[in-house]
């Protein structure tokens, strides 16, 4: 979206949220990456993701685990440690179920995102109301063909930045600052 777009989401998100409260303006400000403004002029706010640096493996069940199960845990670990595959694919997750999550048919909403009345929303679709019912009167706006594809384009940009981001990480540090475990898993 347009720099306009942005400034209309931050001046709605400082007025109606976060008014007279300067800390919170500025981290909202900083965090933004984009902005999305459905037809219907609701807000969803795309923030600048975090690298995942940090991989978790379990192993066994009730206390228990067979030397099988540890060293496919071991190997796991051993893996995201070493593989900058794997770390891309990880980082790239949330970006690839969103985009597949729009290909899927299902019903897309925007969700009041705040306790109070503003334009600011959240994406959900009907799946999340099968678990969340009660949520369903804090539907704002039932997303349009049109948006649902203007949406798929600011999510593919947001995943080329975030490759970016990652592939600067990667020539700077490597895979040297990944964190990797295994645990029980009880």
């Amino acid at each position: 979206m347009s720099k306009e777009t942005i400034n209309e989401y931050l001046n709605e998100i400082n007025e109606t949220i976060w008014k007279g409260d300067t800390h919170m303006q500025e981290y909202i400000k900083k965090e933004c990456s984009d902005v999305f403004k459905s037809t219907g002029g609701h807000y969803v706010n795309f923030a600048k993701p975090s690298i995942k640096k940090d991989f978790c493996f379990g192993h066994g069940y009730n206390g228990k685990s067979t030397q099988e199960e540890i060293e496919s845990a071991c190997n796991s670990a051993a893996y995201a440690r070493t593989n900058e595959g794997y770390f891309l694919r990880e980082n790239l997750e949330q970006f690839d179920r969103q985009l597949e999550l729009l290909d899927s048919g299902e019903k897309i909403y925007l969700m009041q995102n705040y306790y109070k009345p503003t334009k600011i929303a959240c994406i959900r679709s009907e799946k999340y109301f099968w678990h969340f019912e009660w949520d369903r009167d804090k539907i704002v706006e039932e997303l349009s063909e049109f948006d649902i594809q203007e949406l798929k384009k600011m999510i593919l940009n947001e995943k080329e930045k975030f490759t970016k981001r990652l592939n600067t990480y990667l020539k700077r540090y490597g895979l040297s600052k990944i964190n990797s475990w295994t645990y029980l898993v009880d």
